[in-house]
């Protein structure tokens, strides 16, 4: 093949494939699902009572949408700033406290179909042609804490009446947002109460001890865990998972290092930051790292009934009625 030949075929074979890719893409439906209002702040909500929310799901597809409803907790990009449009949600004010026992729905599954629109005006004087209207549950439990709460609503759609060979639909989804506040002070405090050293097998285990001494639960997490050695030199620095920490209460945020040195005991300076979204706190302490032991697995024998012993007792007494006879 020349190189004529071969330029004749590449130009061919990209023909076909422009070709494959404008007839794929005219059997693709792009679908949106969305959500009126897409952030609401529902006010403030007395414990001990139960409440409903409506919000309302729109959509352009020309076919029947089997949407299924499910609690979610909010995103901690939430609490980077103080919302005060839309919506009031004051992150420095705000709960991180469990709410999905909290949270259910009217109706869990519903139908959200091009032949069902109907207008909807909100008090801001607003309107949409809306497809369906979905009612949240809240029950505010009679211990909830104080502040600013924060929920998603997760939307799982699929097509009511899917039949193959229709071509590719991609579905764009919302979440909404829904914020509402409970009476009292919310304070978001921590301290470190104390660091310590562990060992887990190779591994060395730092645990950084973080006390709550707020009034609403946080999310805490070691974000720079800075280790010297013992002359004092910079090794890394580490970090750990996050924890929910609840007021009033301690919990270990633990870090592993990997230590080189691991069959000798050693005295390091630790520096440890933990990050609770709306604030730090920082405490150096000198820890002691164990060394690695290695413990002598146990030999145990295991016991074996002396089946010989019951067989000569057994001869025995047949002897003794044979001579008996």
């Amino acid at each position: 093949m020349n190189m004529k030949q071969l330029k004749n075929k590449v130009i061919h074979l990209l023909f076909v494939a422009v070709i494959v890719i404008f007839i794929s893409s005219t059997h693709a439906n792009a679908i949106s699902l969305g959500t009126a209002p897409g952030a609401m702040y529902i006010g403030e909500l007395e414990r001990g009572r139960q409440y409903s929310v409506d919000f309302y799901l729109l959509t352009n597809s020309d076919k029947d949408l089997l949407v299924t409803l499910s609690y979610n907790e909010a995103k901690k990009s939430m609490f980077e700033k103080n919302q005060t449009g839309r919506y009031t949600f004051i992150p420095a004010e705000a709960s991180e406290e469990d709410m999905s026992s909290w949270i259910s729905f009217l109706r869990k599954t519903l139908v959200v179909s091009p032949n069902n629109v109907f207008p909807v005006r909100f008090p801001d004087g607003s309107m949409v042609n809306a497809n369906e209207r979905a009612t949240i549950i809240i029950n505010v439990p009679n211990d909830a804490e104080p502040g600013y709460h924060a929920f998603e609503v997760v939307l799982s759609p699929k097509f009511r009446n899917a039949r193959k060979g229709t071509g590719v639909s991609t579905i764009g989804v919302t979440r909404p947002i829904f914020i509402f506040k409970v009476p009292g002070n919310a304070v978001r405090s921590g301290t470190i109460d104390g660091i310590a050293g562990a060992r887990e097998g190779d591994k060395a285990r730092i645990d950084v001890l973080f006390r709550n001494t707020g009034t609403v639960t946080v999310t805490a997490r070691v974000t720079s865990l800075k280790i010297y050695n013992e002359t004092g030199y910079y090794v890394e620095t580490l970090k750990s998972g996050a924890v929910k920490v609840p007021p009033k209460s301690t919990s270990i945020l633990k870090v592993y290092w990997i230590d080189k040195d691991k069959n000798r005991q050693k005295k390091i300076k630790v520096e440890a930051t933990v990050d609770y979204l709306t604030g730090e706190v920082t405490k150096e302490a000198m820890v002691t790292i164990p060394k690695l032991t290695v413990t002598e697995k146990k030999v145990t024998t295991k016991y074996v009934f002396p089946w010989w012993i019951l067989i000569i007792i057994l001869g025995m007494i047949i002897l003794y009625f044979y001579w008996r006879r």
